[in-house]
């Protein structure tokens, strides 16, 4: 841990109202929040970025449940799918863990966290803007990442598989598998769920629909926050108190967000989620900075 870094020290208020943001979010987007509250929690109150992410996955585990029971009951999970990522993400997990254990014992962690999480949010953040911000036409929630399915289609390592979201579409279970493991990394690294790479994946890569890609995100949040949270409280990385104070607000915030998403259109949530990543972006960004000129 940083030197006198201390839970009692943070205003609890605020990380109360943090964690309702992110629960609100986590139903809206299905991204869990985790690349929003790891970096809030280091740059704003000042918490460790191991104890950030250990701290920050397990109150996900909460606030995602809480919203795919939601989005369960309203079809919008493929839960096929979401088994087969999560298959994939276990192993991942524990290599990430393993990684950010290994910085923080070599006093490594702030900086190379901070330049992982610059260097991911502006490629999701430009990757994504590209496509919301083309014409009508182009952008249409229909045609969407067709192109790219037919190419993942092409992959024909046996045992192929057909979900119900894609129309029927049949993908190899070892590519299915090979995304999931990234997805895995991820989250025992940055704290991450995995959903703010699996929803521009399932939208733009798979063409789902936004809704569903929002339900079977978060199924796939919910599970590989279990098992990379599991990873982290053995490895001591956990703050009791912390998840506590974001839970009490973001379970709220995620029946919330569920309800939202059902209202709002396609193009919308997915602008916003652009918005959110380069906002994200831009506070590691000022942390970098911070850390170059101090």
């Amino acid at each position: 841990m940083k030197e006198g870094y201390n839970l009692l020290d943070i205003y609890h208020v605020g990380v109360v109202l943090l964690g309702l943001s992110i629960g609100l979010l986590s139903g809206l987007l299905g991204v869990g929040g985790g690349f929003l509250v790891t970096p809030l929690l280091n740059v704003i109150f000042g918490v460790p970025y191991n104890i950030a992410v250990g701290s920050g996955l397990t109150q996900m585990v909460g606030t995602s449940l809480s919203g795919v029971v939601a989005h369960r009951k309203l079809g919008h999970v493929d839960a096929k799918l979401g088994i087969t990522l999560i298959a994939g993400s276990l192993s991942g997990s524990v290599i990430g863990t393993s990684l950010i254990n290994r910085w923080r014992d070599g006093g490594q962690v702030d900086f190379n966290m901070s330049i992982l999480y610059m260097a991911m949010l502006l490629f999701i953040g430009v990757s994504m803007a590209r496509d919301v911000f083309r014409s009508q036409t182009q952008s249409s929630p229909k045609t969407a990442g067709l192109p790219w399915l037919s190419r993942f289609e092409s992959i024909r390592i046996p045992p192929m598989l057909a979900f119900d979201s894609l129309g029927g579409r049949r993908l190899s279970l070892w590519f299915v598998l090979a995304v999931g493991m990234v997805l895995g990394v991820l989250s025992g690294l940055m704290g991450v769920g995995g959903g703010f790479v699996a929803l521009p994946f399932m939208m733009y890569g798979l063409g789902m629909s936004t809704i569903t890609a929002v339900g079977t995100s978060l199924f796939l949040v919910l599970f590989a926050s279990l098992f990379a949270s599991v990873t982290h409280v053995v490895s001591g990385n956990v703050d009791w108190l912390l998840v506590v104070l974001m839970l009490s607000g973001s379970v709220i915030g995620a029946q919330a967000g569920v309800r939202l998403a059902g209202l709002v259109n396609d193009r919308f949530l997915r602008r916003f989620f652009v918005g959110l990543v380069f906002f994200a972006f831009l506070l590691v960004l000022g942390k970098i900075m911070g850390m170059a000129f101090s």
